[in-house]
C-alpha cells in the first residue's frame, strides 16, 4: 500500500487526508467494529489505486498475459516475481502520471471500497483479524 500512496499526486493526497483527519460516514461507529478508521481508508486507497492504474490499464495488456503465461506453464519463480515487480512498477508510475481529469473516477473508486468495509461485516472482521495476526 505504502507504494502507491507515497507516490500519488498531492491533490489525491488531500483528499486522503481529509478521510483521515475528518469524521466520514464511512466509518460507523457501532460497537464491536474495531477496524481504525484510518486504515479503511489508507486499504481503499491502496486498492483502488491498483485498480485505477493497474488492473483497469493493464487488463489487455501483453505484460500481464505473458505472466499469466509463465505462471500457468510453471514458470521459475524469480522469473515471475521480477516480470510482478514490474507490473507493479507500471502501476505505480500510472499513478504518479494519474491525470486530473480522472480524480472523480478514482475517488469514486475509493468511495465504493469504503463503503463496502463498512457495510459488510464479515469482510470486515476478516479484514481486522488478518490485520491483527501479521502485526503479532
Amino acid at each position: 500500500l505504502s507504494v502507491f500512496i507515497g507516490c500519488a499526486p498531492c491533490r489525491l493526497l488531500e483528499h486522503l487526508w481529509d478521510h483521515l483527519l475528518l469524521p466520514s460516514p464511512y466509518h460507523p461507529n457501532e460497537p464491536g467494529r474495531h477496524l481504525p478508521q484510518g486504515l479503511a481508508v489508507v486499504i481503499a486507497f491502496g486498492l483502488a489505486a491498483l485498480k485505477c492504474c493497474g488492473e483497469d490499464l493493464l487488463r489487455d495488456s501483453e505484460v500481464l498475459a505473458q505472466l499469466a503465461e509463465k505462471r500457468k506453464a510453471g514458470g521459475c519463480p524469480d522469473e515471475i516475481v521480477l516480470e510482478a515487480g514490474e507490473v507493479i512498477l507500471m502501476t505505480k508510475n500510472a499513478l504518479l502520471r494519474w491525470p486530473e481529469q480522472e480524480d472523480s473516477n478514482f475517488l469514486n473508486v475509493v468511495t465504493q471500497i469504503l463503503m463496502e468495509l463498512a457495510s459488510d461485516t464479515e469482510q470486515h472482521d476478516r479484514l481486522w483479524s488478518e490485520v491483527r495476526r501479521r502485526k503479532q
